[in-house]
Parts: C-alpha cells; structure tokens; sequence
C-alpha cells in the first residue's frame, strides 16, 4: 500500500471520496481538488476511479512553505534513489495556485537542479532530464503555502482523457465530471442524454456500469516502472467486468454529432449505447420514456447565442415534463434561468454544489418530480 495524493476537478472531492469508500478505501480532502489516501493502490486508483485526474505516489507535503529555497529544501530532503534509477529518465512539473514570487517554471528549474546535484553528491552520477517523455515525472505542486511532491503514477495524459474519444466535439465533456453527473443520477434501467454531443455521458455510464478498466484503451507511467505486477491487476479487473441489459441512449439535434457519438461509441467497444437524431425541445414524441436523464446542454459561450440556449432550456424543461421525466442531472453556468424554466414545468430543483470546468464555474442541478 502506498500513500497516494489523488487531484479532481475542484468541487467533486465528493465525488472521489464516495468513490474511494465503493473500493473500501478512506480518503480525506486536504485541498480542494486533493484528496489523500495513507494507504492506497496505485494500479487499483489508475485503473478504476472515474472522477480522478491523476494518481500521484505522495512522498512529502510540507506547510508554510513561502519561498523557492523553502520548496528547494522539501525536495532535497527525499532520498531519490529509491524511485529514479540512475539509468533512466525524469522530468519535473509543477502545478502552481495562488499568489507566489516565483514561477511554476522556476518550481520545476530549480527542483529539478536540486535532484540532480542530490545523485552527483552520492553517487557522481546523474539520472538524465528528458523533458519531452520522461520516464518518470516528478511532481512539485504549490497550492497556496503547501508543497506536495510526489511521483505523478498516471502519465502525460490526466485520467480524463480515457483514450476512446476519436470524435473531437467543439465543446466536449470532461470525463470525470461526466462521471460525477452519472453519479447523482438515481437511474437503474434506463439513462438518457438530450444533447449527447459526441457521447461521453451515455459512453461513461455504460463502462462505469460494465466495470470496464480504463486499461482497455490506454497505458499508464507505472506500468513500465516494474514495481508492480500489472499483468495480475489486469487479470483481476478483467475478471469483475459485468453484462448488463441497461437502455442507454444519446439523441442529439444536429447529424454531425450523432455520428460522431457513434463513432466513440464504436470506439470504446460500448455495446449498449444508441445514438440517434433527436430534437431536446420534443422528448414528448420520442418512441420510450425518458425517465432519467443526464445531459450536459449549451451555455451560449461557443456553440450558441445566450437567446437561443434560453429558448432551448425553455422547451427542454417543458418537453420533459410532457415526456413523463422523473430526473434530470445537468451542469451550466446559467443555472438561475435553468432552475426558473425547470420548476415552472413542476420539477423540484436542488443545486448541488459548483465544479470548476477549467476556468469556468458550472452549477451541477439534480431535478425530479
């Protein structure tokens, strides 16, 4: 077991705990958007937790840290030759939050100079820097006053990007707040997006509900580090995955979107996702009944003007209650008009708390009737 710092978009901390407590693991928020688990399996974390961003092996977390020399000293204190081989390759990155002297470059100048000045002083040898594809990736984040290093286990790629998408929608849903929306939902039989884009909602909940490892469709920086026996892991994952009779369905206004929902759908080898042609404004004439939906709809920021993302929240919230839905989870920044339009079609509205979509503020809204 490992003591391993897990990173989510901020605002589904939440999320990754109950996640963690499904897995039979404990974790703790420590920042937001940083959760910490003292006794965690990184290939478990990396192959299974779907609200995650990145799983990073924690080696020290040090307060009331304020300057660079204070972050040079964390770092010194680690003894590197347990997790770099002299022979291979490493690289530093920094995430960096909050108001500091220094930049995330001078973090990862500095912080990598020290690594290697630690293995000429031992050894007179030193591991190289590859900054393109580094073998392993030392991680020394600064969030406020706290400095975080770490081993960063998942790789260049954040555990969002599943490694299925082939079709690139203008505006396409991050994976792990598709997760976290999934979720909320209260959906057994049958789950239901409006505005599926290019797929990830109804893709993510049919993996989730499979048990489907994201190993399937991606690799991962620890595989090659040989610490752990993969081949084991991928045995005893394989060996949980699960059939399910589900309906699931992504419906969508414009043909470009339908068939590049199929072809994700195609791509993550999903098998009971359907994607068709569909208008959100008329669920009351569609041939079954939405009884639960989960939808990511416009804002008006890159595919719409705010009128017609008003008009179209409007007829949604109307069609839905004459199509008989008993639940809809969605996210948007326009959350006060969302909420106006769905409680006057007789839904009950509950906000659930707001996530942190890059630099964009969503409001994640359960309502039911």
């Amino acid at each position: 077991m490992e003591r391993v710092l897990l990173t989510s978009l901020v605002g589904l901390e939440q999320y990754v705990l109950q996640e963690l407590r499904s897995l039979g693991f404990r974790g703790r928020v420590l920042r937001k958007g940083r959760i910490l688990v003292e006794r965690g399996s990184i290939p478990l974390f990396n192959y299974s937790l779907r609200t995650v961003e990145r799983v990073i092996e924690l080696l020290d977390v040090e307060e009331s840290v304020n300057s660079l020399s204070e972050i040079k000293d964390v770092v010194a204190s680690i003894d590197w030759d347990k997790y770099i081989p002299l022979d291979r390759s490493f690289a530093v990155r920094t995430e960096r939050i909050g108001e500091h002297d220094f930049r995330s470059l001078d973090v990862e100048r500095e912080a990598g100079g020290v690594i290697v000045d630690w293995f000429l002083e031992r050894f007179g040898r030193r591991p190289p820097v590859n900054l393109e594809d580094p073998w392993i990736t030392v991680r020394v984040d600064v969030d406020q006053d706290t400095v975080f290093v770490g081993l960063d286990t998942t790789g260049g790629r954040a555990l969002h990007r599943r490694g299925w998408r082939v079709y690139h929608h203008p505006a396409a849903l991050n994976a792990t707040l598709a997760s976290a929306m999934i979720m909320e939902s209260s959906w057994k039989d049958l789950l239901y997006d409006p505005m599926v884009g290019g797929g990830t909602i109804p893709i993510e909940a049919e993996l989730g509900r499979r048990r489907i490892p994201h190993f399937f469709f991606r690799n991962f920086a620890f595989e090659r580090w040989g610490r752990w026996n993969v081949w084991r892991w991928r045995r005893r994952l394989r060996s949980r995955i699960r059939w399910i009779t589900d309906e699931i369905y992504g419906s969508d206004r414009f043909r470009k979107h339908v068939k590049g929902c199929k072809e994700n759908a195609k791509s993550a080898e999903t098998v009971r996702v359907r994607c068709f042609q569909w208008d959100a404004t008329r669920l009351e004439y569609l041939p079954f009944t939405p009884s639960h939906i989960v939808t990511n709809p416009p804002y008006g920021l890159r595919i719409a003007n705010p009128r017609a993302v008003y008009e179209l929240y409007a007829g949604f919230a109307e069609s839905a209650r004459l199509a008989g839905v008993e639940e809809i989870v969605l996210i948007t920044t326009k959350w006060k008009r969302m909420k106006e339009y769905l409680e006057g079609s007789g839904f009950s509205v509950e906000v659930k708390g707001e996530v942190l979509y890059g630099k964009l503020p969503v409001k994640l809204m359960v309502a039911r009737r």
